[in-house]
């Protein structure tokens, strides 16, 4: 694939995650805000006035267009469409980690991704409402990360906000209970039932 099929293919798998409720975020994740401004696509929908290598020279920092698109396409594409399973270095609670939907497994972005597949939680934070949604590890990738990480449950959570302020703000965790005491711990309150 080229760079512009490359683009397009992850416009659209971000656009089909997106929820279809008033419970979708007027944010672009990173890096997928990156490549919809490469298309000069503003995260509210808007085109904007730069795009293309224009757009890569204000995020990268000078160099020539051929050296742009590469860093463009390696470090945003290249990363997004690694194939499911592929196993990769991480850092921080999980020192290795097997992609999924582009994305390492366990991670607030990857549980992002699949936020159109959950129910949402309102949680009170901080003064704010956050979104709880969980996503489910599928069969053949938990079977991968269990010998790496047996303290993994099969659904990982995250809480965010729907203006782009703070973005994702709890998480990742293993429950909803997880989500619901960090909430408490700062002065916030659980707005349902589960």
């Amino acid at each position: 694939m080229n760079i512009q099929q490359k683009v397009d293919r992850l416009i659209g798998v971000y656009n089909s995650r997106r929820r279809t409720d008033a419970y979708e975020p007027k944010y672009i994740i990173d890096p997928y805000d990156v490549i919809f401004a490469f298309q000069g696509i503003q995260e509210n929908g808007k085109k904007s006035n730069k795009s293309g290598v224009a757009y890569l020279k204000d995020i990268y920092g000078e160099g020539s267009d051929k050296e742009l698109l590469e860093t463009f396409e390696n470090n945003c594409l290249d990363s997004l469409l690694c194939p499911d399973g592929t196993v990769c270095n991480g850092h921080g609670i999980f020192p290795d980690r097997v992609i999924h939907d582009g994305y390492k497994v366990g991670t607030t972005s990857w549980v992002f991704m699949g936020r159109n597949e959950s129910p949402v939680y309102p949680v009170k934070y901080m003064g704010k409402t956050l979104y709880a949604v969980g996503r489910t590890v599928p069969p053949e990738i938990q079977k991968m990360l269990k010998p790496l990480h047996p303290e993994l449950g099969n659904t990982v959570w995250c809480a965010y906000d729907l203006d782009g302020q703070y973005g994702v703000e709890i998480g990742p965790l293993f429950s909803l209970d997880q989500i619901v005491e960090v909430a408490r711990s700062y002065g916030g309150n659980f707005n349902g039932s589960y």
